[in-house]
């Protein structure tokens, strides 16, 4: 199985990390691995978690105010995330990614 961030995604993902980083040293590097074990429970398992239409579905990350929003294709082998969100943002901000 692959997987792919959306750009802005992405983005979302290192400007976090490096935030992180920024306010205490090893920080951000916790909030990568945070991410990486997330992405690898998808990747085990992309129909577990909550489904929201659309073929959308959403992990929320333990001990981190972050959801990742992620697609993945009818056979499983491909896993695409769009959106790397703080839980105190604007909810659809980024629902424009959907369409490209």
């Amino acid at each position: 199985m692959t997987y792919e961030f959306h750009p802005a995604a992405e983005q979302e993902y290192a400007d976090a990390a490096h935030w992180y980083e920024d306010q205490v040293e090893g920080l951000g590097g916790r909030f990568a691995a945070a991410i990486g074990q997330a992405v690898m429970s998808i990747l085990k398992e992309p129909g577990r978690f909550q489904h929201l239409g659309d073929g959308l579905r959403v992990f929320r990350l333990n001990r981190w105010p972050y959801k990742l929003y992620y697609g993945y294709d009818q056979g499983g082998s491909h896993i695409r995330i769009v959106c790397v969100m703080h839980q105190k943002r604007q909810p659809e901000y980024w629902m424009e990614r959907l369409r490209r």
